[in-house]
């Protein structure tokens, strides 16, 4: 990712959000420090106002397509600001299987009762720039147990998620949980298209 120009980042960022926008859609965006003298939005003040969120990544499925034992996800990755770039690697999916699906495979490290799979090879997928901003792209995660027929639920989805894992680090923001909120999860179904199921209000849990 090209964070910086003329050694400042390109960014003033004091905010992260990487969640669903549509069932086929993760974005991440940003919002700025508040002005001078400005309190942060809180409830317990009464101040709920929402800071202004600008997108600057919007990643969109179109279908997650099985070889044996791997899963490839292909779809498309759209950069919205206009200066500096964007790279997509492939170390920045994971997908979470429920644990009593997981056939005692992947890692524990998304808690929540799931496994993870992530990508045998770690290589760079796309890099987005201002005048490339649209590229598409193809993910495979490895090792991912296949789908039971009684696990599929009308519409599809299996309540198993890929998820687009935020970068540590944004346009020199250390990325920070719960103040940042960064689920990145979509459900999914294997197959040659995305589903049609509706996406959920919360973002942590995007279908059921």
């Amino acid at each position: 990712m090209d964070a910086e120009a003329d050694g400042k980042p390109i960014l003033d960022v004091a905010g992260v959000k990487t969640e669903a926008t549509a069932n086929d859609t993760v974005e991440l965006a940003t919002r700025p420090p508040l002005p001078d003298g400005a309190a942060e939005p809180s409830d317990e003040t009464g101040d709920t106002d929402e800071p202004e969120w600008t997108s600057r990544l919007r990643l969109t499925f179109s279908s997650a397509q099985r070889d044996g034992g791997d899963l490839t996800f292909h779809g498309a990755a759209t950069y919205l600001h206009d200066d500096g770039g964007y790279l997509l690697h492939s170390a920045d999916f994971t997908v979470l299987v429920a644990e009593e699906q997981a056939e005692g495979r992947g890692g524990d490290g998304a808690g929540d009762g799931f496994r993870t799979f992530a990508a045998e090879e770690a290589e760079p997928l796309v890099t987005l720039t201002p005048d490339e901003p649209t590229q598409k792209f193809a993910v495979t995660i490895a090792g991912v147990p296949e789908e039971d027929d009684s696990m599929i639920a009308a519409g599809g989805p299996t309540g198993r998620y890929i998820t687009y894992e935020t970068p540590e680090t944004l346009w020199g923001h250390e990325v920070a949980p719960p103040d940042d909120f960064i689920p990145g999860r979509l459900c999914y179904a294997e197959g040659d298209e995305w589903h049609d199921l509706e996406l959920f209000e919360y973002g942590e849990v995007p279908c059921g």
